[in-house]
């Protein structure tokens, strides 16, 4: 089990559409650059947010 923090007062498991549902607007681009690489198999690089593309 995950130990939370002073600043989590929770913690949950969902699948990738679950998780849809409570992102800001401005998560969106990272999140789903992760579950692509996810999908992939491979690991996913952001800078600043935006996906950097990895051969």
């Amino acid at each position: 089990m995950p130990r939370l923090s002073a600043e989590h007062d929770a913690f949950a498991w969902r699948t990738h559409e679950e998780w849809l549902l409570f992102l800001q607007p401005e998560q969106s681009a990272w999140f789903t650059s992760l579950w692509r690489a996810h999908l992939r198999g491979a690991t996913g690089v952001l800078v600043d947010g935006w996906e950097i593309a990895v051969p």
